[in-house]
């Protein structure tokens, strides 16, 4: 049985809240979640399932895995509460892909996402 190589490119996610890969607390503050956007890449298929991973200095959080239905760029979400543990830091946020039933996950690459602080008393 042939072992079929594919070439992944697995792009950093955005978060389509935070131009410039910096997130004004301000402007989401009262919001119940934030968006992170998994882009279209490379091999994607139908039928590969994928989860966010959003990481400050002070906790992990996990997306639940998502079955991709139809290849493109696909939101999910991070509840608010995650990022208020990240104000004023930087969290990490990336994805991974599992293309089959028993095959390894493959990560994507990082994206260091500044929080800044805020003014208000949470």
């Amino acid at each position: 049985m042939a072992i079929e190589q594919m070439s992944w490119d697995l792009r950093r996610p955005k978060v389509l809240e935070a131009p410039a890969d910096q997130l004004n607390f301000n402007n989401v503050y009262g919001r119940h979640y934030i968006n992170v956007q998994v882009p279209h890449y490379t091999g994607m298929v139908a039928g590969h399932t994928l989860k966010v991973r959003f990481a400050s200095g002070r906790h992990t959080f996990r997306t639940e895995t998502l079955t991709i239905a139809k290849p493109s760029p696909i939101n999910l979400i991070i509840p608010i509460l995650e990022v208020v543990d990240a104000i004023d830091s930087e969290a990490s946020v990336s994805y991974s892909v599992r293309p089959g039933v028993n095959a390894p996950l493959i990560y994507s690459e990082m994206l260091d996402l500044n929080v800044t602080e805020q003014p208000f008393d949470l």
